[in-house]
């Protein structure tokens, strides 16, 4: 993986590390304060609407010792329930966070995505630099893998001295904070990260190859008509090929609404599904029989808010999960009602509620060799999302 230049490689940070005095944390000089929040030339704070910002180390966030000995990047295995959005509208970067942490196949074990991002090479390896003040994740940016290190001081409000930003469900966990800060500092600032490509994030965390399927184009929408796209997405969230798994995400994207992210900012539609907000695509099955022998086909999605869920049919509390093919369902996909962001939606409601689905291929051994220029444009032409 190359170094940005001007930067301290992995290397020369733990080198620093084992020079600090006991109990001294490292500090990143390059990404910090203002500057590290946002584009240069701006003048107002955008994300906490005025609110004074100060960063503060895990321990003084969530009350562990200095080295946060009660924290840890992951305490419980990764889920895509873990990744909660906070004020900055990144929703297509969370959305493939989450789906990172909830990718599994025959061959990956889940959470594995995420674990090849850790320059450390393994959890307890990146738990011990964790101890020192720092994490180091590879990122793949313009065909190649990137060091990016930061330091575990988080921006928090002044005011309650919690997370601003992106946030694990459970406040011991720090894996979705500090790869947010690390995407930030790639690209140069928190704003920066304000609205984005689903595709594009999912490259990055994956070196794999994106596009965009536009349900609206004549092509998709034949395949629609015809089955084909079921059987494509069905086939996508339970693996696909040999030695391949897919990513997926979905959204509803109108082109002239320019969303913020923030909850009392978005438009959505009269059963919740919200515009140019990136949800992770994550189960495509088949359950039950209706009365003319057809299976019902369903979808589980998950908004990065941790809440907000669809409110139409196969919704929590809905009709549907009172019938008898709604029972077997409960039974056949492990169905727990909760307000956690997750939901189901039967395919003909999708179709009616989502234009764009966002589709990753990574291969097992993935390290960018299949990466060109013209995937990445085709990944890149995927409509914001906050």
């Amino acid at each position: 993986a190359k170094v940005p230049e001007g930067a301290l490689s992995y290397d020369e940070i733990r080198a620093e590390c084992a020079r600090l005095p006991p109990g001294a944390l490292w500090e990143d000089r390059q990404f910090s304060g203002t500057s590290a929040l946002y584009k240069p030339r701006s003048t107002c704070p955008k994300y906490n609407h005025g609110e004074p910002i100060k960063w503060l180390r895990p321990n003084e966030i969530y009350g562990a010792d200095v080295t946060g000995a009660k924290t840890a990047l992951i305490s419980d295995g990764l889920e895509a329930g873990d990744v909660e959005q906070g004020e900055l509208g990144d929703c297509y970067l969370l959305g493939a966070m989450s789906a990172i942490a909830a990718a599994s196949d025959d061959s990956l074990v889940q959470g594995e995505l995420f674990y090849k991002l850790l320059k450390a090479g393994d959890l307890e390896k990146a738990t011990a630099d964790l101890r020192k003040g720092f994490c180091t994740f590879l990122l793949y940016k313009f065909g190649s893998w990137t060091e990016v290190t930061v330091d575990t001081l988080i921006p928090c409000s002044e005011k309650t001295s919690k997370p601003l930003f992106a946030h694990c469900k459970d406040p011991n966990e720090l894996w979705v904070p500090l790869l947010e800060k690390a995407y930030a500092k790639l690209h140069g600032s928190y704003e920066a990260l304000d609205g984005g490509s689903v595709t594009a994030a999912l490259v990055d965390l994956t070196g794999g190859l994106a596009e965009t399927l536009d349900l609206t184009e004549d092509d998709e929408v034949q395949e629609l008509y015809d089955g084909t796209m079921w059987k494509r997405i069905k086939r996508y969230a339970t693996g696909g090929l040999v030695n391949t798994m897919y990513l997926l995400g979905a959204a509803l994207a109108k082109t002239d609404i320019v969303d913020r992210g923030r909850e009392d900012e978005v438009q959505m539609t009269d059963q919740n599904i919200l515009v140019n907000h990136a949800y992770t695509l994550l189960e495509a099955r088949e359950v039950g029989q209706t009365g003319h022998g057809e299976k019902v086909k369903l979808l589980k999605l998950r908004n990065p808010w941790g809440m907000r869920e669809w409110s139409g049919p196969w919704s929590d509390q809905s009709d549907e999960w009172k019938t008898a093919i709604g029972q077997k369902a409960k039974k056949d996909l492990g169905y727990i009602e909760a307000d956690d962001g997750c939901f189901w939606i039967s395919w003909d409601d999708f179709q009616n509620h989502f234009n764009r689905i966002y589709v990753c291929r990574v291969a097992e051994t993935c390290d960018g060799s299949s990466f060109t220029p013209e995937a990445a444009a085709r990944g890149a032409r995927g409509p914001e999302g906050t």
